[in-house]
């Protein structure tokens, strides 16, 4: 089985960065499968540069720290597929991955959009 693999890029001192590198670190912890690669940039300017170099090589338009992305190949090919921030992380760790790490404002949204996508599938299903 080929490892999955995420990398988390921020600023050093973000919060959200830190947040985003321990939700990979838990789940390293039950998930053996799963490489994780963590580059923090000190300096303010360094990190805009990195991002800038991102978005301009991927054709992503991401402005905050942490930026984490997934990293995938298909066919001889390397993809880099944008995952988002600390919250698109733990989303993500949560659904495919059973890890949950989402706090309790991310908990409701997520019950609120799904109540919404039930409430939609139920009314086109009467029409």
């Amino acid at each position: 089985m080929t490892k999955q693999k995420f990398v988390i890029n921020g600023k050093a001192t973000c919060p959200y960065f830190k947040r985003a590198c321990a939700i990979a670190d838990q789940l390293q912890q039950v998930n053996h499968d799963v490489e994780i690669e963590k580059v923090s940039r000190p300096n303010p300017e360094e990190w805009e540069i990195l991002l800038r170099k991102l978005n301009s090589v991927n054709r992503w338009s991401w402005h905050t720290s942490p930026c984490v992305y997934e990293v995938t190949h298909h066919h001889m090919k390397t993809k880099k597929e944008l995952i988002g921030g600390s919250s698109n992380f733990a989303r993500l760790v949560n659904k495919r991955f059973e890890v949950d790490m989402r706090n309790e404002e991310e908990k409701k949204k997520d019950e609120e959009e799904e109540a919404e996508e039930n409430e939609k599938s139920e009314h086109h299903h009467v029409l």
